[in-house]
């Protein structure tokens, strides 16, 4: 009988004791391969629909029986002593016999798959022993990651099976997004930054417009050390999403990068010590990054940026139960615009505070950074009240001439967003 074995991530092939199977027709050839992946029995005339919708029952059972009878010869059951088979034939079902020794490099994806999400540990925390099988599993399906399902295949007079095909095609797309997500994952928090290197370079081969491959790649780079290799896969992410799909990065991405460029990365001689020594700063943090589950927010806080840099005045209220983030939230953004070249004010006021007004305190810190002296502002500002109308109109002319130029139009108008 022999061991049948089915490689369909990539261009599809089959084997059958180690020789490679030549299908004498497509639809032979789709026929096993959909017995394979749905591992069931299935209705002779269900799959004739599938498989002939061009003609009529009748003509499509006679389909159905003449690829049977090719297929049996193929992989030499038809006159074989052997009672073992790999296909299960009845007079009204077909199937495929998974006890007949069948590999399926998907049932394999799917294991590895399954083991992933049943180990939530991260890799310091994990036992060495179920570290070292997991590890085991990713790898050996990365390996057999040669591309996308059933790539390039199709049969052009049943469109119920591209259909099918496509179906397959994106859920497996995601489940090996998922694994190469998890590999990598469990090598940076390793320290293994190198190889993580290597396994997300991988990945964006097989999904060359996931941004979240992308991030990946350019905290790795980072946290080696190397900060141009960092930014050029974030370039390289902003092109490729202007070619193939006419759009930006997201707010996540494109904030990561503002703060790659702002921090220093560690020394490249240090990077491999910083993240194995016992008690050293971990490289989750950099692989979670600041905004994790605030994605949404912070794409809305920088639509409003970009908003006033028109020239309309936005206020924004960041609103919510204590300790689900605001704080940080609001400062990751503040220093993302700093970082963009805004002037930031800040202000703050407390309830127990009276009538302390948080404008007062950024006004102030508005003058100040124009190098302007109080006097020139207009009045003193008494100690409680906010700054009038009059005051902060007063000042826009020293924010336009005075002190730091500001860039950009939104920022002129930061007085008046102060007063408002």
């Amino acid at each position: 009988m022999g061991n049948l074995r089915f490689t369909l991530l990539g261009s599809p092939e089959v084997r059958h004791a180690d020789q490679l199977l030549l299908f004498s027709t497509r639809k032979e050839f789709a026929l096993l391969i959909y017995l394979a992946v749905e591992g069931c029995i299935h209705l002779r005339k269900i799959l004739s629909e599938l498989f002939w919708p061009e003609g009529d029952a009748l003509h499509g059972r006679a389909a159905l029986r003449t690829t049977l009878l090719h297929l049996r010869h193929l992989l030499g059951e038809g006159a074989s002593v052997d009672p073992v088979s790999h296909l299960l034939i009845t007079g009204e079902t077909l199937g495929l016999d998974f006890t007949s020794d069948v590999d399926l490099d998907l049932r394999t994806l799917h294991e590895a798959w399954t083991f992933a999400h049943a180990s939530t540990h991260p890799a310091p925390t994990m036992p060495e022993d179920a570290h070292c099988s997991l590890l085991g599993q990713l790898q050996r399906v990365t390996s057999l990651a040669r591309g996308q399902f059933l790539e390039g295949f199709t049969l052009r007079d049943a469109p119920a099976f591209d259909d099918w095909v496509r179906f397959q095609r994106e859920y497996w797309h995601l489940r090996i997004n998922e694994i190469f997500d998890r590999l990598s994952r469990l090598q940076f928090e390793a320290g293994e930054l190198e190889v993580a290197i290597a396994t997300v370079n991988r990945w964006l081969v097989l999904a060359p417009l996931h941004e979240e491959a992308y991030r990946r790649l350019m905290r790795l780079h980072f946290a080696a050390g190397d900060r141009y290799a960092a930014l050029h896969a974030y370039d390289t992410c902003r092109a490729r999403l202007s070619t193939d799909m006419q759009t930006e990065p997201t707010p996540e991405t494109v904030a990561l990068a503002s703060r790659m460029r702002a921090v220093a990365p560690p020394r490249r001689k240090e990077a491999h010590a910083l993240h194995t020594a016992p008690g050293a700063f971990s490289p989750v943090l950099l692989l979670d990054g600041p905004f994790l589950g605030r994605t949404t927010e912070l794409s809305l806080l920088i639509k409003a940026y970009h908003t006033a840099q028109r020239g309309q005045t936005q206020v924004v209220l960041l609103q919510g139960e204590a300790g689900i983030g605001k704080t940080r939230l609001a400062k990751e953004f503040l220093a993302w615009a700093e970082m963009e070249g805004a002037d930031v004010l800040q202000g703050r006021a407390f309830e127990t505070g009276g009538r302390q007004c948080p404008g007062r305190l950024a006004f102030r810190h508005l003058a100040g950074r124009t190098g302007a002296p109080a006097a020139r502002t207009g009045r003193p500002l008494p100690r409680p009240a906010c700054p009038t109308r009059r005051q902060v109109r007063s000042a826009q002319p020293l924010i336009r001439s005075g002190g730091t130029p500001l860039a950009g139009p939104g920022q002129t108008r930061a007085a008046r967003l102060v007063h408002r």
